[in-house]
């Protein structure tokens, strides 16, 4: 089973670094990711296909260490 993560974040350089990082110490592969940004408000919306589920504890690890405006996942 796997997860589709989202990230709403301030767009800022080593955002998607952070990201790949704290799921790779999880050990958690990403299979898929798209990245739309909005120019007007500096924000984007990472959104990312995992080969599992995710613990409430590494999506606030990212959430916190990227500052999101928001996060969420969907379990599949």
């Amino acid at each position: 089973m796997g997860s589709t993560l989202f990230f709403l974040y301030e767009d800022r350089p080593g955002v998607i670094g952070a990201i790949g990082r704290l799921l790779a110490d999880a050990h958690i592969n990403i299979e898929d990711m798209r990245n739309p940004h909005d120019r007007e408000t500096n924000r984007s919306l990472a959104i990312l296909k995992v080969n599992q589920q995710v613990s409430t504890e590494v999506m606030e690890r990212i959430r916190t260490e990227i500052t999101a405006r928001a996060a969420f996942y969907i379990k599949f």
